[in-house]
């Protein structure tokens, strides 16, 4: 799940965001993207640092938020 706090399910029709396979994030530890946190290896993160910056975007160089 790429965000916290929101207001949502984790299953169902009103899950909306991202899922990652165990396969897929057990991938993405061995090649050093993310880190398990916590115990019980049902937690990943980045483990390179990203912040949220205001980046141009479109033709009317409206700035939008995005992970960097």
């Amino acid at each position: 799940m790429e965000h916290w706090g929101y207001g949502e399910e984790c299953h169902g029709p009103t899950c909306h965001h991202t899922h990652l396979t165990r396969e897929a994030v057990d991938q993405l530890v061995r090649d050093g993207v993310l880190k398990y946190i916590g115990t019980g290896r049902n937690v990943a993160s980045y483990s390179f640092g990203r912040v949220w910056k205001g980046m141009p975007s479109g033709n009317e160089r409206v700035k939008v938020m995005q992970l960097v």
